[in-house]
């Protein structure tokens, strides 16, 4: 049986600034192994919460599923948990330490999640794109996009995937966003491909 996949990334709360202690974030979304990147991570990630509101009232809610920087997608401890414990899932984990507008560091554990998975999962014959001008192999922001998945391929024995042509997001598979809606796990925004517009 071929698995559905759609679009997710955190959706309401705290918004991070730039990792205080790493400036190579954007190695996040490359599926490469932590050993691959180009300067050595440091054993834990810190970032404080920004002043700045984003995307709620107060811009101070912690949920277990959070905005990164351009790694995209940060968990909670629990959430991390679900995801180490399916099969479907190749990533890493690597700890941050986030600290409030105050200064003081929560107390709950964070992690940043690096997807190992980046495979060919967006059908280009049978969706309408409009591609990057800077990147040509990446889709663009635009209201036409109606993104197609394709049926079957290498990548469905994953259920967490970064799009090839589409790295600023990241897939899901429906069985693995049902676990997480059992779970009780918060914050997680799921969006039809065909919905899309960036």
């Amino acid at each position: 049986m071929n698995k559905e996949y759609k679009i997710v990334k955190p959706e309401f709360g705290i918004r991070l600034e730039k990792y205080e202690n790493y400036s190579d974030d954007r190695y996040f979304k490359k599926g490469l192994s932590l050993d691959k990147f180009v300067s050595p991570l440091p054993e834990k990630l810190t970032a404080k919460i920004s002043k700045d509101t984003y995307s709620s009232p107060s811009g101070k809610e912690v949920y277990d599923f959070i905005n990164g920087r351009s790694s995209g997608l940060v968990v909670s401890k629990r959430a991390k948990e679900l995801l180490e414990a399916e099969k479907g899932v190749n990533a890493e984990y690597v700890p941050l330490t986030i600290i409030d507008v105050k200064g003081k560091e929560l107390e709950d554990e964070f992690f940043v999640v690096n997807p190992l998975e980046r495979h060919e999962v967006i059908d280009l014959d049978k969706s309408t794109l409009k591609m990057s001008g800077i990147d040509k192999t990446q889709i663009a922001p635009s209201h036409d996009n109606r993104i197609a998945v394709k049926k079957a391929g290498t990548f469905d024995e994953f259920d967490l995937l970064i799009p090839e042509h589409l790295q600023s997001q990241l897939m899901m598979s429906a069985d693995l966003i049902n676990k997480i809606e059992e779970a009780g796990l918060t914050n997680l925004k799921v969006i039809e491909p065909s919905e899309y517009r960036g």
